[in-house]
């Protein structure tokens, strides 16, 4: 029992230390030449057209569906729900966290490659703390345990001001009061995330009376 705030502080440690390793890469972008400094890189040929943006996302979306069946799937799903008790049973531990960071950062890099070619331009300002701090909260609200989660999230929270826009809404802090009433009614009520909502509605409601 003491055992599990002890891991959760621990997940808790780790997600700010990667936040603050985010804001010291962001830093020393600023201060490089070959990264343009705090003005990025200009003049980025305009190539990211709207199917190219819905082509990636089908197949990243269906790249993490196949994985999630997977014998790597299931290991990262192992290490996730009890790091210990999965290395007991033989799963490689940091190789399996290897793997899942290259897939990361190959989807990053996929997702940030396509970004610059549709803004013209890059800076190191697109890629800030609070950039983060919003990839976390559209994984908080999609939630994690679906591979579809975030993606939901992600639509939600980034259609959610073009609404508010659209109904009168302008004024900026008003906006981030109301992504913050979300935030607390999904933790409240969805622990799991929107993506729960989904996975309640596949489940039978009462077991078949055996004939």
């Amino acid at each position: 029992i003491i055992g599990l705030p002890v891991l959760r502080l621990r997940g808790v440690f780790l997600a700010m230390a990667t936040l603050a390793f985010g804001e010291v890469v962001r830093l020393a972008a600023v201060n490089l030449d070959v990264t343009g400094g705090a003005e990025g890189l200009t003049g980025i040929p305009n190539v990211t057209t709207t199917w190219m943006i819905c082509l990636a996302l089908a197949g990243a979306a269906y790249f993490l569906a196949m994985l999630r069946r997977s014998r790597l799937g299931w290991g990262l799903i192992s290490i996730r729900e009890d790091e210990t008790a999965a290395g007991t049973l033989g799963i490689r531990i940091t190789y399996y966290k290897v793997v899942a960071f290259v897939i990361g950062a190959m989807l990053a890099g996929l997702a940030g490659g396509m970004y610059a070619h549709l803004n013209y331009l890059i800076t190191p300002r697109d890629y800030g703390f609070f950039v983060a701090v919003d990839l976390l909260i559209f994984n908080i609200v999609g939630g994690i345990g679906a591979w579809y989660g975030p993606i939901l999230g992600a639509a939600l929270l980034t259609a959610l001001p073009e609404v508010l826009r659209g109904i009168g809404v302008t004024a900026g802090p008003i906006r981030l009061g109301i992504n913050g009433l979300i935030l607390l009614l999904v933790i409240l009520f969805l622990p799991n995330g929107l993506a729960s909502l989904f996975s309640r509605s596949r489940r039978p409601d009462a077991k078949a009376e055996p004939q």
